[in-house]
């Protein structure tokens, strides 16, 4: 009876100790806010929709296989507008873009849920160039422009993955 009561006591000791250490943690993450928050490489994105296309579900057959696609964007715009009090204010964007993803894909010999098991890895690298201007031109006034350019190299996130490739007749699925 007493070592009964004994170890009843040493259950509600343990849990009283998990229940204040629960606790005290919880209040240390809602006293202590959480620093500023950014975006990964300034807003550099892996993301590109549609990049796989045509078989996408279909794996190679077993071995080492790599690729490189490359996506160029080119793009400008401009106006100009005369103003109601006279003069006019005009200006113009020019930007281009480059992205280069070298990719791998290993399609192994080991069998998985009665698919092929295959790695993958991609690395982003690419180049962006921005030039924008504007002009304000007011008559007796005088004309007044502002520019910037900016042209950056960067490295995206690598984004790794692995993938069941299974088929039944002309059926091809990836899990």
């Amino acid at each position: 009876m007493k070592a009964q009561c004994l170890e009843e006591h040493r259950c509600r000791m343990a849990r009283f100790f998990v229940n204040l250490l629960s606790s005290i943690v919880g209040a240390a993450f809602l006293a202590f806010p959480a620093g500023s928050a950014f975006a990964a490489e300034s807003g550099s994105s892996f993301y590109l929709l549609g990049q796989r296309s045509q078989g996408a579900a279909v794996l190679p057959p077993e071995g080492l296989f790599f690729s490189v696609p490359n996506y160029f964007y080119s793009g400008d715009i401009g106006d100009s507008e005369d103003l109601p009090i006279g003069g006019s204010l005009a200006f113009g964007v020019d930007f281009d873009l480059f992205l280069t993803m070298p990719t791998s894909i290993w399609v192994t010999p080991v069998d998985v849920l009665g698919g092929d098991l295959a790695l993958t890895g991609t690395f982003v690298l690419g180049t962006a160039d921005l030039d924008a201007s504007a002009t304000l031109a007011i008559p007796g006034v005088g004309a007044g422009t502002a520019s910037v350019s900016d042209e950056r190299w960067s490295v995206g996130d690598p984004a790794f993955g692995a993938m069941v490739g299974c088929q039944a007749e002309n059926l091809h699925y990836l899990l």
